[in-house]
């Protein structure tokens, strides 16, 4: 009997010591795990029953509303070249998110929402240090210029 979405991810979460959180009802609906690893916040799977895809997505903290420019620009120089997921930044709550998914039918539970997972926790390790400056209201510190060009 294939597992479900849910004790997969329960399982997953339990490796990196966070709490899973179900919004839905049985297997279906939104998980969330809270991140204590700033800048990331919370990292979101959506389970699309009828479409058989889970979309993995990592919340970063609010941005100041000085940095907008510069975090749309970041996103679009983050975004070129991407072979799977994207960068996209909420006008609504003035947030970075990476977002990932996967088809569900195409082989093994497991393997599939790990690889859906660590696609898009990689991506958020490797513009960590960016987006700590995007964050960083002290000094008005500024990103990299070789992220910017």
């Amino acid at each position: 009997m294939e597992p479900k979405v849910s004790d997969v991810l329960g399982e997953l979460v339990e490796d990196f010591h966070w709490k899973l959180m179900h919004r839905g009802a049985g297997d279906t609906g939104v998980y969330q795990a809270m991140v204590i690893d700033p800048p990331a916040e919370w990292v979101c799977w959506i389970h699309d029953i009828p479409g058989r895809r889970l979309f993995c997505v990592v919340v970063f903290s609010v941005l100041p509303s000085e940095r907008e420019a510069e975090a749309l620009r970041f996103a679009a120089q983050v975004n070129h070249g991407l072979p799977f997921g994207c960068l996209e930044y909420s006008f609504e709550d003035r947030r970075l998110r990476f977002r990932d998914a996967i088809d569900l039918e195409w082989g093994d539970l497991r393997t599939l929402v790990n690889t859906v997972t660590y696609r898009v926790l990689d991506l958020a390790g490797r513009h960590r240090r960016e987006i700590l400056c995007l964050l960083d209201r002290s000094n008005g510190a500024a990103l990299p210029l070789s992220v910017l060009e």
